[in-house]
């Protein structure tokens, strides 16, 4: 099984896929975490596509954690579900700044690199604005590589935590057989 969580920063992604990796043991990959250890400059965009076809290639299951809507179409073709974390853009923004301030005390977040030191200057406020800004802006970008790649028969939209648990409840039904 190939599975592919997309949402806004703040949707619950990385803790989707490390449940789903603690009840599967499929292969996990956070892309945050090989993105935020490069200068996101266009060659960084090449490698990173090399780097997510070669984890696709060399695994027959796996969980890629992340959007990057740039990145998405090989997933996307190659994805057996396409998971769709629906949120308010209020509880987003919450959950960033949340989570910011708690990995500042607890360096607490497995999904990026140990290096990785979130400032609150104009890049996090522009982070904010960028999650503030998902509906309209990069949802629209995913919904479009979705739709090029006639993948909507793949999407499972999950905008609580009753449909989550469900989710992640067939998982562990499978994982007792």
């Amino acid at each position: 099984m190939k599975i592919m969580p997309i949402g806004s920063s703040g949707a619950g992604k990385s803790t989707l896929t490390r449940k789903l990796y603690e009840l599967t043991g499929y292969p996990l990959w956070h892309i945050d975490q090989t993105w935020h250890q490069w200068d996101h400059s266009e060659l960084a965009r090449e490698r990173l596509a090399d780097y997510q076809h070669d984890f696709i290639s060399q695994h027959e299951d796996w969980i890629i954690d992340g959007g990057y809507s740039w990145l998405m179409t090989e997933r996307v073709r190659t994805a057996d579900e396409i998971v769709i974390l629906e949120i308010p853009r209020v509880l987003a923004l919450y959950r960033v700044v949340k989570r910011s301030i708690l990995n500042r005390i607890f360096h607490n977040r497995k999904d990026l690199p140990e290096n990785f030191k979130e400032k609150w200057d104009r890049e996090f406020w522009e982070f904010l604005k960028f999650t503030w800004r998902f509906p309209e802006r990069s949802a629209k970008k995913q919904a479009a590589v979705i739709r090029a790649e006639k993948a909507w028969n793949k999407v499972i939209v999950l905008s609580n935590q009753k449909e989550k648990e469900a989710y992640l409840a067939r998982f562990s039904a499978e994982a007792k057989n």
